[in-house]
């Protein structure tokens, strides 16, 4: 687990709590200390697999009196499992991270990004839906760009008054990863790092894996809103930042540093797409199997 210490002043430390279940630690009493210091990252091991650990992050002052913000985290730790069959242990032939005998424990580090990155709430107020993340609201214009997250407005929860009260960011693009046109532009793109990457031909587009049906309507000003990047033409190239790539079975995010990741489990993976969705996912090419395989996706928290 990592995370970004605060910057405030009065910071000191901070104490990460534990607790079995899906209710949230509410304070240092309130379950299992599994770290208190200034460095940001902790590796929790000796955990059960297939049991949902909720965990809470206390920022301190010198006195030990609790700070704002509380960021929180929930994981499952599983052995790896195979996607193409879900009840059977990858064989390590897609070359995981941990394999199905090692000790049981969750270990994201590595991910440089805080954790309320994987968290994010879906709320609906009086009819406007905004996906809220970092404490920021994007409002939503069709379920297209919705999708691209692996959501669907029926995910949606009522707004709280907090909710309501965050900045809103502007409306909500297209997620990395995503295959998209527009009623106005119907070229294709795949979005990859804020950007929109066009096809050079049908042809490219199929031979790097991707299908038609998996290619989504948004809506054309949050499209035409990301900076449009070099045509994709290379039939053999490295799959782009956000997409899934298949090796053996087994699946793996491109990564923004050059790595992939790899989905440690069937639930895991389902916490970022629609579930059991794979329609997403290419075959990995000989330059995905290049890549260093980076730390295991962690899971996202829909608040």
């Amino acid at each position: 687990m990592s995370w970004v210490n605060p910057t405030y002043p009065s910071y000191a430390s901070l104490a990460v709590i534990r607790k079995t279940g899906t209710s949230t630690p509410t304070s240092l009493q309130d379950g299992t200390k599994v770290y208190q210091g200034t460095g940001q990252s902790v590796i929790d091991s000796n955990l059960v697999n297939g049991q949902i650990y909720s965990y809470t992050l206390f920022p301190l002052d010198s006195s030990g009196a609790i700070l704002t913000p509380v960021q929180i985290a929930q994981a499952t730790p599983q052995a790896n499992l195979n996607l193409a069959n879900p009840a059977t242990p990858n064989p390590n032939n897609g070359n995981p991270v941990n394999n199905a005998n090692s000790a049981p424990g969750l270990n994201i580090s590595g991910q440089n990004v805080p954790i309320a990155a994987s968290v994010i709430k879906l709320v609906n107020d009086k009819g406007t839906f905004y996906l809220i993340s970092d404490n920021f609201k994007h409002g939503i214009t069709n379920p297209g760009i919705l999708a691209t997250y692996g959501l669907s407005f029926k995910d949606a929860k009522p707004v709280t008054a907090l909710d309501q009260a965050l900045i809103d960011d502007g409306l909500l693009s297209p997620a990395d990863g995503a295959l998209v046109k527009s009623k106005q532009d119907p070229t294709v793109y795949l979005i990859s790092k804020g950007q929109r990457y066009g096809f050079i031909s049908g042809k490219v587009f199929l031979a790097l894996g991707f299908k038609f049906s998996s290619v989504l309507i948004v809506t054309n000003p949050e499209l035409q809103s990301l900076p449009k990047a070099d045509n994709l033409a290379d039939t053999a190239t490295l799959h782009s930042q956000g997409v899934d790539v298949n090796i053996k079975g087994a699946i793996y995010w491109i990564g923004d540093v050059g790595q992939r990741h790899l989905y440690p489990s069937l639930s895991i993976y389902n916490t970022w797409h629609l579930h059991n969705d794979f329609s997403k996912v290419v075959p990995a090419n000989p330059a995905d199997l290049q890549l260093p395989i980076g730390s295991p996706v962690p899971p996202r928290v829909l608040g």
